[in-house]
């Protein structure tokens, strides 16, 4: 089908949408109503049917065979195999307490050791007498060294003062001269 349209000194032929799908199935080669191609409807085809085959034999199973053959190699109850020892669980508690026993322990052994290798009269980092050494602790961090100096010169002369601002804590050593 064709119609024709004229617009102004042109005629256009317009064909329907039916007319030009019969013309594709033509120029394909399509002459299935689906509009499918030879290869799809190759895939769409069914499978032949299942080869028949008889059932399975059953197996006959060997009959059952009781146990007393075996029973001379069992354990007897006078044998330690028989009822082997239950190890008893440790309850939360008790491993609480194990675990905090056990770093008592170690804590100890630590402070003894510690203990043996102290020697401040060898030590290179003890530098002074400790009877002239002042620790104080909380301080504020904008303190000076020489407001430091001018509050703890009244109790005695002063060698040198060491503050300490990489702490949470502003720590200041003062060391006296006597």
């Amino acid at each position: 089908m064709c119609q024709m349209r004229e617009m102004g000194d042109i005629s256009i032929g317009v064909r329907t949408i039916d007319d030009r799908n019969h013309q594709l199935r033509l120029l394909i080669g399509l002459s299935h109503p689906t509009g499918l191609t030879n290869n799809l409807l190759k895939l769409l085809e069914p499978r032949p049917p299942v080869e028949f085959r008889p059932p399975l034999e059953k197996k006959k199973c060997p009959p059952y065979t009781g146990m007393a053959q075996f029973f001379k190699h069992f354990a007897e109850p006078g044998d330690p195999e028989y009822a082997p020892p239950v190890k008893e669980a440790e309850t939360l508690e008790q491993k609480r307490a194990r675990i905090h026993q056990l770093r008592l322990e170690k804590g100890a052994a630590k402070v003894a050791e510690d203990l043996e290798k102290y020697d401040p009269q060898n030590d290179p980092n003890a530098t002074g007498d400790p009877y002239k050494t002042l620790f104080v602790s909380r301080l504020n961090f904008d303190i000076s060294e020489s407001r430091l100096k001018r509050v703890f010169e009244t109790y005695g002369p002063i060698k040198r003062v060491s503050i300490n601002n990489y702490s949470l804590e502003g720590i200041v050593i003062v060391f006296y001269l006597r």
